[in-house]
């Protein structure tokens, strides 16, 4: 159980250091590495499902694609309009962790994406995952800006542990295209209704 735990701190630090490196889209040249087993959930659990479909207020909806990590980094769906389900959080019913979707605020274009909506979020905000017949809604509880650098920190964003939420993450502030991207990223947590 240690050496798990241990693997699985080790794939936070990992994912957390390479999070939305710009957020904003870019070609990707690496594909995605399999999904890993998820140890204690069953698959045939009907109760537990991966989200397809965000709905946040006044953006209607958008799809959501499944995002692995490729060397440590996230990799959110190329396309701004998609958001991504990180493959080793929580699924939506799963009685404890986040449900960790990240999504790009612009495109390199300067295109808006889906999550540019999460900068004017507001505490209450209704937000609804699906997946087929499936519907999940939850309420913001915390907005913040957290540096880059100190998301690899944040238990509250990768935790597996702990009540059941959904940890939406996207980039804020200005771009600095010498740094290759955005400094801070919005934390915006939400609490299942």
């Amino acid at each position: 159980m240690g050496s798990l735990l241990s693997a699985r701190a080790a794939l936070v630090a990992l994912l957390a250091a390479g999070l939305l490196a710009g957020c904003s889209a870019a070609p990707q040249e690496a594909a995605p590495e399999p999904p890993a087993a998820r140890p204690g959930r069953a698959a045939d659990d009907s109760a537990r499902w991966i989200p397809e479909r965000i709905e946040l207020p006044g953006r209607g909806a958008a799809p959501i694609a499944v995002a692995s990590t490729v060397n440590g980094s996230l990799v959110v769906p190329e396309r701004v309009g998609e958001v991504g389900w990180w493959d080793g959080s929580a699924y939506v019913g799963d009685p404890y962790g986040s449900v960790v979707l990240a999504g790009h605020v612009d495109s390199i274009a300067g295109a808006p994406g889906y999550f540019r909506a999460l900068w004017g979020a507001r505490l209450g905000d209704r937000i609804e995952l699906g997946a087929g017949a499936h519907r999940q809604g939850y309420r913001v509880a915390e907005i913040r800006s957290v540096p880059r650098a100190e998301l690899v920190d944040d238990e509250e964003v990768f935790g597996q542990t702990g009540s059941p939420r959904l940890v939406m993450l996207t980039c804020i502030g200005e771009y600095d295209a010498a740094a290759g991207g955005y400094a801070e990223n919005l934390v915006v947590v939400a609490h299942p209704e």
